[in-house]
């Protein structure tokens, strides 16, 4: 630009080049901006939903209300009478008492049939002496 010195006042003038402006951007945004953002709303609300169970798990419990309606110590319960013992009887000793008898049934039938068939017992080689039993072999 030249400065042209002129009585009454003085005068711009250029040569013939337009003098260049200031460069005014258009705004514009980029998507990893706003997938920061949306990451950023989505972790702010993940920690507001923890914080809100973190206060969930703390328990407030009420008070306990005092009264004098009703004593402070339970009543106390009757003692329980002493057990008394009952008589059993063992199974087992039952079916060892009925095995025991088994064999003198046996032989006492046995000793029956005997005496009702004396004549026949000789005749088979038994004898009967003073209500005992022998087998006589040959």
């Amino acid at each position: 630009m030249k400065v042209h010195a002129s009585p009454h006042s003085y005068r711009l003038t250029s040569n013939k080049q337009d003098v260049p402006r200031r460069t005014i951007p258009n705004p514009f945004s980029l998507q990893t901006e706003e997938r920061g953002q949306l990451k950023e709303r989505q972790l702010e609300a993940h920690l507001l939903q923890k914080m809100e169970e973190e206060k969930a798990k703390v328990h407030k419990a009420s008070p306990y209300p005092y009264t004098t309606d009703y004593p402070m110590m339970s009543l106390k319960t009757e003692p329980k009478h002493c057990t008394r013992p009952e008589g059993f009887q063992l199974e087992s000793l039952v079916r060892h008492e009925f095995e025991q008898q088994k064999p003198t049934e046996e032989r006492s039938k046995f000793v029956i049939e005997v005496n009702f068939s004396k004549e026949q017992v000789n005749y088979h080689g038994v004898i009967l002496l003073g209500g005992t039993l022998e087998l006589k072999s040959f």
